[in-house]
């Protein structure tokens, strides 16, 4: 009698799909837990990129000095950065000796004001791509909680069934008694 009800058991768990992981806790249990904190990682991504993206773009549209670590990780807003810096320096040198409507003097002054266009362009550019990377985070937050909503109802399924896994494991341990 006890190994028939130690069967049943077992037979029920198995038929059931109640397997017990970490913690003593049934897994649909513990993959709803893991999904909740997923979904939570997901959220503090897209609010992190979301944030950047704006920052960004509220520095380009202020004109101030552009100083963020999407900034500093463009090699090619690097090289526009000291690219302006070289003509600066150019312009500062022939100012000295040149009046401010010479050929040369005009000649920096256009190349800044396009080094500036495409520093610009080149940050709009980059807060686009931390907006993809945002959308792609509240793609992934919208899977996660369909897939969160299907495991709920599988745990409370689960729970059902756990009752009377339970209830099958005191009969069990009342024949073993």
């Amino acid at each position: 009698k006890v190994a028939e009800s130690e069967a049943k058991v077992e037979q029920y768990r198995a038929n059931k799909n109640l397997f017990v992981g970490a913690n003593n806790t049934l897994l649909p249990a513990q993959q709803l837990s893991d999904l909740n904190t997923q979904i939570a990682a997901a959220r503090a991504q897209q609010a992190d990129l979301q944030a950047r993206a704006r920052q960004l773009r509220s520095q380009l549209k202020s004109g101030r000095s552009i100083e963020s670590a999407d900034i500093a990780n463009s090699e090619t807003m690097r090289r526009l950065i000291q690219q302006r810096i070289a003509l600066q320096s150019q312009l500062a040198e022939q100012s000295t000796t040149l009046l401010p409507r010479h050929p040369r003097i005009l000649e920096l002054k256009a190349q800044i004001a396009e080094t500036d266009r495409q520093i610009k362009a080149e940050g709009e550019r980059l807060a686009r791509q931390l907006d993809n990377d945002a959308a792609v985070a509240g793609d992934r937050i919208k899977t996660l909680t369909v897939t969160f909503d299907q495991v709920k109802k599988m745990v409370s399924q689960s729970n059902q069934q756990d009752v009377q896994l339970r209830a099958l494991e005191r009969e069990a341990r009342t024949e073993r008694e």
